[in-house]
């Protein structure tokens, strides 16, 4: 049985060594720990992943050093396997290694790397490896209270395949109040999944460094309608004039949530080019975009903006007219 199992091994085809070394490992035979370890070596991924896997059952501490090495595969499954082993296997020999882990591309490996030091009671020597480990174990909001050790961690977060967990690490990194976090922030405006890349433009504007103002312009033209909104919003917030000119041409957006933020945005600039953008907003189709351009004059209005508003009070819409009506009062008044 053993012999025909090794002679599997040796096949090129690779769904024929997987079975080799399940059947290796089915067998709970010691003898089975040599060619596994072997196995580490494959072509394939999938197999090394496979012998690693089986590695941990037999906990040998023969494999320790050879999982330790598989920390370094090319492959991340094959690393996860590996971290999963040492794991399963307990030495303390693969502390070290286990550490380096956290700091894996791959959110998985950090994961179980970081739940093999528990198993090991491993204790962090500083606040920069606690963050490493309370980030890996997905704990953030523990590793925020760190600081700026913090930073990291969370950024290598923002390349998890997993869209949830890449907006828990844009509202950690929004709450550490570090300005190191503006270029990550930055550069994670380019994520896949419209929910990222609309929490990312709000922690931008929230944070209110005039960097993110450039990214935030270009984030206008974003395809997601509500991406395009809270970036206008963002935009108000942070305040420069350059996002006057971009925020008008979205006045005249096909998504009704984009013009109503626009015309808002518009309304909170302390600028005399705002006027003529609103006044033109005076004549939009929808009733809630009118009303917000009137209220948007109630505060940056002059006499340029009399006469268009003595024809809003003939608007068929009952709440627009005594709108129109006060913010002609509040002009005569001055």
């Amino acid at each position: 049985m053993l012999w025909w199992t090794l002679q599997q091994l040796k096949s090129k085809d690779p769904k024929s060594r997987l079975k080799g070394l399940e059947k290796l490992a089915s067998s709970e035979d010691p003898a089975a720990v040599d060619p596994l370890l072997q196995a580490l070596n494959d072509s394939h991924a999938e197999v090394r992943r496979a012998a690693a896997k089986w590695l941990g059952k037999f906990k040998d501490d023969r494999a320790v050093q050879p999982l330790v090495k598989a920390l370094h595969d090319r492959d991340a499954s094959v690393r996860e396997a590996a971290a999963e082993a040492l794991d399963a296997i307990g030495d303390k020999r693969a502390m070290d290694a286990l550490v380096a882990a956290l700091r894996d591309d791959d959110a998985s490996v950090r994961w179980q790397a970081a739940h093999a030091l528990e198993s090991l009671q491993w204790s962090p020597s500083n606040d920069a490896e606690n963050a490493l480990q309370l980030v890996a174990l997905g704990k953030l909001d523990k590793a925020v209270i760190l600081g700026s050790v913090a930073i990291d961690p969370l950024v290598s977060v923002l390349k998890s395949s997993v869209y949830y967990k890449r907006m828990q690490a844009v509202e950690a990194l929004s709450r550490l109040g570090d300005s190191r976090v503006i270029k990550p922030l930055i550069e994670a405006l380019r994520d896949p999944d419209n929910n990222v890349r609309a929490r990312v433009v709000e922690a931008l504007g929230s944070l209110g460094d005039a960097r993110a103002v450039q990214p935030l312009i270009g984030m206008l033209k974003d395809l997601n309608p509500h991406v395009r909104a809270v970036a206008i919003e963002a935009l108000s917030i942070l305040g420069d004039a350059r996002a006057i000119e971009p925020i008008a041409r979205l006045t005249r957006d096909s998504a009704w949530e984009v013009r109503m933020a626009a015309v808002e945005a518009l309304g909170k600039f302390s600028d005399p080019r705002v006027i003529s953008h609103l006044v033109k907003c005076l004549e939009d189709k929808d009733r809630d975009t009118r009303l917000a351009a009137v209220m948007a004059l109630r505060k940056v209005g002059n006499d340029d903006v009399i006469e268009p508003l003595v024809i809003l009070l003939a608007d068929e819409h009952d709440q627009i007219r005594p709108t129109a009506l006060s913010v002609l009062q509040k002009i005569n008044r001055h």
